[in-house]
This record gives C-alpha cells, structure tokens and sequence, in this order.
C-alpha cells in the first residue's frame, strides 16, 4: 500500500521526533551492546567516511550511498533534504559514544532517512580486516509501535580489529534483500529492492578484541533502538483508494490506473496515482496431432489424408487459431512428407505454433508387359539368328518411370542357338520396381559339312586319323565310325564317318582304307654261316622277318646232310603268304678227316664253343712232356700255333671270321682234334 509524508507527523514520527529522541535515550540504546568499544569518526562527523576507526577497523570505510548517488555526506545531528533518496527525500547522521576511543563503552552510529522511490541503499569502502576473520549475515522480523520491520545484519569478525556490527532496518517489505562483499576485507553490506519502502534506519556499532555478538544480542539491539525512537502517539495520515484494485487482488491483462487520497490530521488532503500494467507473456498453447504416414491411393500419385485439427488455447481470451504450411484435413496429400504448421495467435499478439508431418510412401508397384516368347531357326553359316522385337515400356501411377534391361540382348542383336531371357525391369521415383521376361530361342537346324576324305593306305593294317569337318556352332567336329581299327584285311575297306553338331544335326562321308602288302620278308641273319666238316648234317633251320607275317621259317629244296669231300650250296626261301618271297645262301665244306682222331685222348675240354672267337681250353690233368696246340681252317691251313704250359688257357680269335675252325691238341705220338665254331666277328 502506497505511504504518505507530513511535515507534523509521519508514520511512527518524522525524522525530527526520531533525532531528538535517539539523542535522548541514548544511553538506554547503548547499554544493550555487548563487550562494545568506541570507535573514532576520524574523518569528521560531516564527512563521507572513517578513515579508521580504531586499531584498523576501517581502511577507509562507511560509504553512504543509494542507486541514486554514491559517497553521500553525513549530516550530524541535522535533517536535511537531499535527493540522494529520491524526490523529497531527507535524511539525518549521528554519533554518540559513552567515553573515550578505544575505551570499552558503547559508540552508536545511526542513519536514518524518508526515501521516495530509490531501488538501493548500500554501504561501500573496505575494512580493516583485510581477509581475516570471518563474515555473516542474517535477517529477522520485529515489530515496534504496531509497526512491522525487517531487519538485515552484517558482521565481520574474529580478526584482531574490532567487530563492525550493521543492522539495517525498514517498514516490513517482502521484495528486499540483502547483499554483503565476498571477504571480509569488503565492507559492502547493500538493500535491494527497495522501492516500495518509506523509512530507512541503519545502526552501526563495534564490539571490542573482535568480539562476535550473536543474533540475540542483536535483535535485542534493534528492538530497543526502534522502541526509543519511535512511538504511536501521532495520529498521522489516513490513506484511502480511490480508484483501481486493493493490493493483493488479480489485475487484469492491461493497465490499471490505482488513486490514493491522504489526509492529514488538519483535513489537509493530496492524491497520488501509479498504474499496475499486467502484461500477458504467456504463450497460448497448440498441440498437433502425431505424425501420420499412409500408403498412396491405388492408381494416385498421393493419398487423401484426414486429421484432427488441432485448436489452440491461452490463459486469456479465445485464440485464433489458423494453419500456416502444409495442406488442409481431406486433401490428397502428394508423395513425400508434407508438414502442417498451425499457429495461435491470443489478444496479446503471443503466439505459438506445432507441426506435425503426413508422409505419403509410395508402395504401389510400376507395371510392364514384355513381348510373347520368339523361336526362329539359325540363319545359315551362323551360329544363331538377329531377331528384333518390340522393347517394353513400364507405367507408374506417379511420375515416368525408368525401364531398363537387366538381362538378354537387344532388340536387333544376334542371338545364340539355345534360348536367352531378356527380362526388363521398370523403377519409378520411390524405388519400386517390376519385372517381366521373355525368352527367345534360336534353333539350329544346319548340320556339319560333309568333308571329301583321301584314301589312307597300309602294307600291314592302316588306322586313319579320325577326319574332322567345320559347323556353324560346333566349330570343328571330328567324325566317329563304328569301323574296328586297326584294318589289318588285305583289300579296301571302305569307312562311313559320321559327323554330329551336338544339337540333333549330322552328315556322313566314306573313306577308302587299302591295306596292300609289296614288302618281302627279311632274313633275320644277313649272312648264313658256312658249315664245315667231315660230314654236316644242317639241323637248324633260319628264319626271316616279314614286316606283316612276323617270324617267317624258311624252306629249301636241297638236301639237309653231306659227307662227299667237296663244298656245297643251299638256297633257303622265305615266303610271306601275300606273295612276297625272299631267298638266301648257305655253304657247306665237307673235308677229308683222314688221322684227325676225333677220341679225347687228353680229356679236355674247349668252352664256350661256338662262341664269339674266345674261348678257354682247359685239361684234366695238363700232358706230361712237350703238348702243342694249332688252331686250322677249314681247308686245313695253320692259323696259329704254339705250346700249351698250363692247365687252362684262354685264347683271343675273334678276329676271325665267322665259320668252322678245328684246333689239335699233339702230345708225342698222340694227338687230337676237335671243331671249334666262331659265330660272329667283332
């Protein structure tokens, strides 16, 4: 509620009355400070501070000041007006103490001021404390002459300075605080808020070797100040309302003019106004519905979406409500995420707005339709076939689809024998897609070439090379027969080859195949060895090799044994059975063997024999006295000679030829001759 100023009397005495009377009780005031200390006003007493104080309790402090002007003077013992404290505002200082400084009597010093609309009062500089110690504050209500006070107390103490106590009190208001410096080092101790307050005192006294006074002491301290300064004995102004809301009442959104008329005890009356705009910062309130995603229509690119619109509401009057983007409840929504915006707008102009999303998918299948399946034979000399066709073209509900082939060949290519699918896929703009195939199949009809083949020819046997011929798809195709190879019948035969293309196609060609045998056998010894003796009997039979009979046995039409003293000749023939004959010599010697004693007188033995010219001869038991030994030809001429001197002895003749020798053995009167047959020269 709104204050009033008389020049005779203000709400619990004008600050004249509340002077005389601090200076009157004085005594009264101060004797509630516990363990107190004078304190010195160095700086005078209509200074703006204290220098010190007393044993450092001040490094320069004790400030006046308000939002309005800083470092405000004292004025001791006298009111004055000074718009420090707003308009009309007044104010008085005092100090009062009980002795000398240092001494440990009380010292008071008091403020006291009617302020008119200022925001702050505070009181700045720095202590003596210079971060020792410790600070604290505190608030408590008390109540005085009918009248409510707040009081607000710093205190710094616990350092070797004395304690700076400072109780700061006004006519109860819920809307100020306090603030008090980080350290104690700072002596700022500040109201806020004040606006709406009348009457400010503020105490400040000092409690001696740093003494801590508690907030008992402290309370009893303000009481007792406000008991002996104050009183109820002014009537004062009565104040009425004259227009606008009592305080505490519910104020419109708007502005409300409230009027106030005081009067004074004499009937003197004045009014005052001031206005309580209430300003409606609450936003209205809008709430959309949630998110909605729906498939498009079958055959439409969109879908008709409805919801719920949503309708704003404000802690004032109706809101307009009124949908800023997106499109209406029951349109047909296109596909993608369209959002909806709403917006509500109160009689304030506060607005507030929601979104919500309608997401239309397109789940709707592009169509397309391929051609029907396609045959056709091989062109011929190829491989396959160009065949062309009508290429399909897909449809969407929404926008123009992409159709593209993913698999087979295009129209007018040259396609294989076999079938090749050629599919086709259509994709619209939301990634769906369809397929759709065909096939086309390319039959090859044409069969190999048919090949003119040499004869193949043989003595023996003739095997032919499988022959192979070319063909459109194949490539080159080797022809089978069900002809057994080797042919080894004399004659022609004639070989059918059959050619197959591996897809159902074949042609066939003949092939002579003449086995004709012109080679005559080959005797298997060159040479036959001539056969000699006192008679010869020919008891084995040579052969010859034919190069398709094999081992061929030959024949003769001569006698097989002679013992007439002369040489012979016989004619062996080897007959192949084709008609190829071949013929070959032998010779047989028969000699006069007359006094060769053919009886082992000696028993010994020649080995090998035949052999190849060497060969051992060895004895029983080696003759006793001179043993000799000749080595002669068929006609009897001496081809070596020499004496025997051991038992066994081995003699080297292989540089003979081939044939009949016969080797005597003579010891004494007695001799004996035996045929040696050397089979082959080296």
């Amino acid at each position: 509620a709104p204050t009033a100023i008389d020049n005779c009397c203000y709400p619990n005495n004008n600050l004249a009355l509340v002077l005389s009377r601090f200076n009157t009780n004085y005594n009264t005031i101060s004797a509630t400070i516990p363990t107190p200390v004078v304190f010195a006003m160095d700086n005078g007493l209509n200074s703006t501070s204290i220098l010190d104080g007393w044993l450092d309790m001040y490094d320069g402090g004790n400030f006046l000041n308000t939002n309005l002007a800083s470092s405000i003077s004292y004025s001791d013992n006298s009111v004055v007006a000074n718009a420090a404290f707003g308009t009309g505002g007044q104010y008085f200082t005092r100090y009062l103490s009980s002795g000398a400084t240092g001494s440990a009597t009380p010292a008071i010093f008091v403020m006291a001021a009617d302020v008119v609309n200022i925001s702050s009062f505070s009181i700045t500089g720095n202590l003596g404390a210079d971060g020792a110690g410790t600070q604290d504050q505190t608030t408590f209500t008390i109540t005085s002459n009918g009248i409510d006070y707040n009081c607000f107390v710093k205190r710094v103490y616990g350092a070797t300075d004395p304690s700076v106590n400072q109780i700061m009190i006004i006519p109860s208001n819920a809307a100020v605080s306090q603030t008090i410096g980080a350290t104690t080092d700072d002596n700022l101790h500040q109201l806020n808020s004040l606006n709406a307050s009348t009457r400010i005192y503020y105490l400040l006294y000092a409690g001696n070797t740093a003494a801590f006074i508690n907030n008992a002491q402290t309370t009893t301290i303000a009481q007792t100040f406000l008991n002996n300064v104050t009183d109820g004995s002014c009537t004062g102004t009565t104040i009425t309302q004259t227009a606008g809301l009592a305080s505490g009442a519910t104020f419109p959104v708007g502005t409300t003019s409230n009027t106030f008329l005081a009067t004074d005890g004499s009937g003197n009356s004045t009014t005052s106004s001031f206005t309580v705009t209430v300003n409606d910062t609450q936003l209205p309130t809008i709430t959309c519905p949630a998110n909605i995603s729906v498939n498009n229509t079958p055959g439409i690119c969109g879908a008709a979406v409805t919801y719920t619109e949503p309708v704003g509401t404000d802690n004032c009057s109706s809101p307009t409500t009124s949908q800023i983007a997106g499109l209406a409840s029951g349109a047909s929504f296109p596909l993608g995420t369209t959002t909806n915006t709403f917006r509500v707008t109160d009689g304030s102009a506060n607005t507030a707005t929601c979104s919500f999303t309608v997401t239309v998918t397109d789940t709707e299948l592009p169509t397309i339709t391929c051609p029907a399946n396609v045959s056709v034979n091989n062109t011929p000399g190829i491989c396959g076939a160009t065949v062309t066709y009508t290429a399909p073209v897909g449809a969407d509900n929404c926008s123009s689809p992409t159709t593209s082939q993913i698999a087979g060949l295009a129209s007018g290519a040259t396609f294989p024998v076999g079938t090749t699918t050629n599919t086709f896929r259509v994709t619209d703009a939301s990634g769906n897609t369809s397929t759709c195939t065909f096939a086309v199949t390319v039959v090859d009809t044409e069969a190999p070439n048919s090949p003119s083949l040499s004869n193949i020819t043989g003595e023996c046997s003739a095997t032919p090379t499988a022959p192979t011929t070319s063909d459109n798809c194949a490539g080159t195709v080797t022809g089978t027969t069900s002809t057994i190879f080797p042919i080894t019948a004399q004659g022609t035969t004639v070989v059918t080859w059959t050619f197959t293309d591996g897809n159902g196609n074949t042609s066939t060609t003949t092939q002579n195949i003449i086995v004709d045998d012109v080679t005559a056998p080959v005797a298997d010894i060159p040479t036959l060895t001539g056969l000699t003796g006192c008679s010869v009997t020919i008891s084995t039979t040579p052969t010859a090799t034919d190069a398709c009979e094999g081992s061929i046995t030959g024949t003769t039409t001569d006698p097989l044994t002679y013992s007439t003293v002369g040489g012979f000749i016989v004619t062996w023939t080897y007959t192949d059975g084709n008609g190829n004959t071949s013929t070959q010599t032998q010779s047989v010697t028969i000699i006069d063997c007359s006094g060769i004693e053919e009886v082992d007188a000696f028993e010994m033995d020649i080995f090998p024999n035949p052999s190849n010219g060497i060969f051992t001869l060895s004895f029983a038991e080696l003759p006793s006295g001179q043993t000799s030994v000749k080595l002669m030809d068929a006609i009897g001429k001496v081809i070596y000679s020499n004496d025997i001197m051991n038992q066994m002895t081995q003699y080297d003749f292989s540089y003979l030829k081939a044939g009949t020798y016969y080797l005597q053995v003579v010891n004494g009167n007695k001799s004996v001759t035996k045929s040696i047959i050397i089979t082959q020269q080296y």
